[in-house]
Parts: structure tokens; sequence; C-alpha cells
């Protein structure tokens, strides 16, 4: 059984009409209601509106979302890295027999023309990661800005609802007390039974919207903290493990293409940085594509616009 990605998160539940703490607000609501069908549809409409809206500029933050984007130049830095290979028995091998007879070159001159191409292939992937790095960072804020607004545009829907619910249950008691054998027609009694269903269903729908409300904001903390975990992943590659990566390879290379580093190579040292950035580069990997497979998983079930 899959886990409930929203348990974390508490709902901001729809009062009871005779909730001490909001009854005041609650009662004075119920009162504006109305009695006109009109009046009564279009209770509580904007904040319902407000909702929608909210629901409309999260889906299109995920749908401009860069995290695909950061899954690929990721998945590119990762390949490139595995593209170079950096291990001790190589950087200490003498050339062979063979190898000197053919003029093949030794394996720490491979190393070394490899290491050239990479760094060069290398700073374009930077100049995409730090690209990225800022609209993950502005998309992050972005969703962080609406999560506010959300929370007491849903605030505002639990209290509608509740209202809408205490002006039912007043027209109920209307709609006994108008039971009048003496009345032929049962004119008032339809009156009141037909106020009474209105208010029942302008209730349930924003019960409905409120529900949705509910998952939206989960929707986007969820968002907000995985777009802020992928920034953080690709902010340590591109200012320590990148930069440390490269000035270790380049002590030791140097910035030619000679067969021989200037000074005795630590083999230990190299295959260590080489792979803590290897390390690196596939965390913020599996952080760039767990934000893209979050976004559709939790978005595409939630109604916009219309929709809600």
């Amino acid at each position: 059984m899959q886990p409930n990605p929203f348990a974390a998160i508490q709902p901001h539940a729809i009062p009871q009409p005779d909730d001490p703490r909001h009854y005041a607000t609650i009662a004075q609501r119920a009162g504006a209601v109305g009695a006109q069908h009109m009046e009564i549809m279009s209770f509580g409409g904007r904040a319902e509106r407000a909702l929608a809206q909210a629901s409309t500029q999260m889906l299109a933050l995920v749908q401009s979302s860069p995290t695909h984007a950061a899954t690929e130049a990721l998945r590119d830095l990762v390949e490139l890295l595995g593209g170079l290979s950096i291990s001790a028995e190589d950087l200490r091998a003498a050339p062979t027999f063979w190898e000197r007879l053919f003029g093949r070159s030794t394996p720490l001159a491979r190393l070394v023309m490899r290491f050239a191409m990479v760094r060069g292939a290398m700073d374009t992937t930077t100049d995409r990661l730090l690209r990225l790095e800022h609209d993950t960072t502005r998309t992050a804020r972005s969703l962080e800005a609406l999560i506010a607004p959300t929370t007491a545009h849903l605030e505002e829907v639990a209290i509608d609802t509740a209202a809408l619910r205490l002006a039912a249950t007043d027209a109920h008691a209307h709609m006994e007390a108008a039971r009048n054998p003496f009345d032929p027609d049962g004119e008032a009694l339809r009156r009141a039974a037909d106020l009474h269903r209105t208010l029942e269903a302008r209730a349930q729908d924003l019960a409905r919207t409120h529900a949705t409300g509910t998952q939206t904001l989960a929707t986007l903390s969820l968002l907000h903290t995985a777009h802020i975990a992928l920034a953080q992943h690709l902010h340590l590659t591109l200012t320590t493990s990148l930069p440390t990566w490269e000035a270790h390879l380049s002590a030791a290379f140097g910035t030619g293409m000679a067969d021989a580093p200037a000074a005795p190579l630590d083999a230990a040292a190299l295959h260590h940085q080489h792979e803590a950035l290897r390390a690196a580069a596939q965390a913020s990997l599996r952080a760039a594509e767990h934000s893209s497979q979050l976004g559709p998983a939790h978005t595409d079930a939630i109604p916009t616009g219309e929709g809600l």
C-alpha cells in the first residue's frame, strides 16, 4: 500500500456551525446568505474563485518547472563523469612492452587526454546547471508565495461552508414550522423546502471546493519542499563538489595534454575526489527525478479553473 503523501499536512477542517471559536463569524455570515436562489449559489464565490486561481497558478508552475531540464543536465553530468574512470591501478600503471613497442599511449596519458576532453564539456554542463539552479530557486519561491494566500482562502471557504450549514439548519427548522394542515396549497412549506435544498446543495459544493483546496495546499507544500531540496543539491554540486574536483585534477594533470603530470600523483586522493563528485551528481539527479515525477503525480487529479 502506497503511503498517503498528504498525511503530514493537517487540513483546515470545516468547523461545526456551533464551534465557539468561530460561532460569531459563522452566525454573521449565515445571516448574510440571503433567501434568493442566485444569492445562495453565489455565496462564498470570492474565496472559491481564489482557490481555483491558486490551483491554476500551481499547475502553470509545474508545467514550466525546470526539473525536467535539470534531470537531463544531471544525467549528462553523471554520464560524463562515468567516461572518466579514475582508478589507482590506471594512475600507477607503467607502459607495457607492447605499448612501448607500438608507441601506444600509457593509461595515464590516455587519462590526461580524457580529462582535457571532459573538462571542456564540463564548462557547458556547469553553465546549464547554474541556470537551472537559478530557475529552480525562483520556482520554489513562487510556490512558497502561493502557500499563505491559499491557506487564507481555504479558511474562508471553511467558514462559508459552516455558515451555509447553519443557514440550512435554520431553514430546516422553518420548514418544519411551516407544516400546516390548514394550508391547503402548502405554499409556505414548498418555499421553505426549496430554500433548505438550495442551502444544502451550495454547502456541498463548497465542501467539495474545500476538499480540493486542501489537496492543493498539500501539493503546494510538497512541491515547494522538493524544489528547495533540488536547488540545495545543485548549489552544493556547483559550489563545492565541482570546484574541488577540478582543482584536484587540474593540479595533478595540469592544463595541457602532457603525458605525465608535473608532480607525483596521489592516486587515492584523485579517486576519492572523482567519486565524491559522482556521488553528489547522482544525489542531485535523484532529487531532480523526484521533483519532476512529483508534479504530475499530484496535480493531475486536482481540478483547476471551472473544474473546481
